[in-house]
């Protein structure tokens, strides 16, 4: 006959930090990354995932700028950035094969509705 466990408490909630969620959803945007292996990965809900994805987006200062591997032949100064990747928090993804200035940036973000 098995041994009975009784629980008398109920098992206590995850807490993410705004820094761990921030790390996590970066994650979306890795090629072939899907919500499914996410959550999977890190053993939490795909709502809550779209959830934090929602929260961010409602964020309107959070744009996330990853350099790619691909490197520029053209000079960089010290207001240039290397080929970069833009995710926003909607999800759009823009792409930039070379390098990308700060002003340029700027000028994007403002077009987009965003804060320059």
């Amino acid at each position: 006959m098995k041994k009975a466990t009784i629980i008398t408490e109920a098992p206590r909630r995850r807490r993410f930090t705004e820094e761990q969620k921030t790390s996590i959803l970066a994650e979306m945007a890795e090629p072939g990354m899907t919500i499914a292996q996410l959550a999977r990965r890190y053993e939490i809900s795909q709502a809550l995932l779209y959830n934090w994805r929602r929260d961010a987006a409602k964020q309107s200062a959070f744009v996330r700028i990853v350099p790619t591997t691909a490197h520029s032949s053209q000079s960089s100064s010290s207001r240039s950035l290397p080929a970069a990747r833009i995710c926003s928090p909607s999800g759009v993804i823009i792409e930039f094969a070379s390098s990308i200035s700060i002003e340029d940036i700027a000028y994007l973000a403002s077009r987009l509705g965003g804060r320059s």
